[in-house]
């Protein structure tokens, strides 16, 4: 973090075994979740149809 602050070099090809165990450990949290499948467009579509919505 002292070096990248904004975090804006990408390091994941220097550490694949760590992208592999974040990815495991997001998906197992995501599936006991029940947040998949992911929407297309992020909140983006669930934000509209709010805003849409008569107050």
């Amino acid at each position: 973090m002292n070096q990248d602050p904004t975090e804006q070099e990408d390091v994941s090809k220097r550490f694949p075994e760590r992208v592999a165990i974040l990815k495991k450990l997001w998906e197992d949290w995501a599936e006991k979740n029940k947040v998949l499948p992911l929407q297309a467009g992020g909140a983006k579509p669930r934000l509209e149809r709010l805003r849409s919505r008569p107050h």
